[in-house]
């Protein structure tokens, strides 16, 4: 399958105004798939997802565990947290460490629709992050048929069969 490169322009923009973008969608819409893409783009990056035992203990022993990342350059590294949502605490966690480390390190949260819940009330987090939301899959995408922005733009109802003719 042909990767979102659509998706990884998008995180580009976002990450250029903020150090600090959310990526939530449903379940098998490709989020962590993304998140991996995304990753492999920096020299230093870390990853982990609070579903794996190892990851989730490693981060509540020590929540600042990606300052120690061996960096394999200067460049600003990628801290990718997945799942964090199911953190009791991880609002106050993701407010901590942006407000200690917005400058050295660009973060990547992933998971569920519960990252949205601060759009229901006070929201600790507001001002620090892009919310980015990642929908499944498009027919355009699974038939290989994605379509430039700017041709999108100008006629998005154009359709293109697979002998080249037009809808």
């Amino acid at each position: 399958m042909e990767s979102r490169t659509l998706y990884t322009k998008i995180w580009e923009e976002l990450s250029s105004h903020k150090s600090m973008v959310l990526l939530v969608g449903p379940r098998q819409a490709g989020k962590t798939t993304l998140a991996n893409l995304i990753s492999g783009n920096f020299s230093n990056h870390v990853y982990i997802n609070w579903d794996i035992p190892d990851h989730r203990a490693e981060l509540l022993k020590n929540p600042t565990f990606f300052t120690t990342l061996e960096r394999q350059d200067s460049s600003t590294p990628l801290v990718v947290l997945d799942e964090i949502h199911k953190y009791k605490e991880w609002k106050n966690y993701l407010k901590g460490i942006y407000d200690q480390f917005c400058e050295q390190y660009r973060f990547l949260v992933s998971g569920n629709g519960r990252l949205d819940i601060y759009q229901k009330g006070g929201d600790s987090l507001a001002g620090r992050y892009f919310f980015f939301h990642l929908w499944p899959f498009t027919i355009a995408e699974l038939a290989g048929r994605n379509r430039e922005i700017g041709s999108f733009l100008q006629d998005p109802l154009q359709l293109e069969m697979k002998d080249g003719s037009r809808l």
